[in-house]
């Protein structure tokens, strides 16, 4: 048996700082951007963006929705006593295009780290 991979190298530019989330996010690449979002603060939250809603219940200070890894916690070594529920089990990036962006909840700080990336 033979099997042939075709695997593309990407280029991902490193953004070193967290930045604030502003209403719309416009990405120039032609592949979609997957973030790393932060929320601090504490209760129940619909993060909604291109009208996807992905909802954070129990919130307490702080959390970490990774889309590289596909993980939500609160620190890399505490992921108990939150539930979130995505849309088809889908984790929320960033496609090409304008990007419309919401929050709501109980919340004193949101923003990402982008991750934009492109084929090398």
């Amino acid at each position: 048996m033979t099997l042939t991979l075709n695997c593309k190298p990407y280029l991902v530019y490193q953004d070193e700082k967290f930045e604030p989330v502003p209403s719309a996010v416009i990405s120039n690449e032609k592949l979609p951007a997957f973030p790393l979002w932060r929320i601090v603060g504490d209760g129940d939250f619909t993060l909604s963006i291109n009208e996807m809603e992905y909802k954070l219940n129990n919130i307490d200070g702080e959390v970490f929705i990774d889309t590289t890894r596909f993980l939500v916690y609160k620190s890399l070594n505490e992921f108990r006593g939150m539930n979130v529920v995505f849309p088809n089990h889908e984790f929320p990036v960033l496609n090409p295009g304008t990007n419309s962006i919401k929050l709501t909840g109980n919340y004193s700080k949101f923003e990402f780290k982008p991750n934009w990336r492109r084929l090398a």
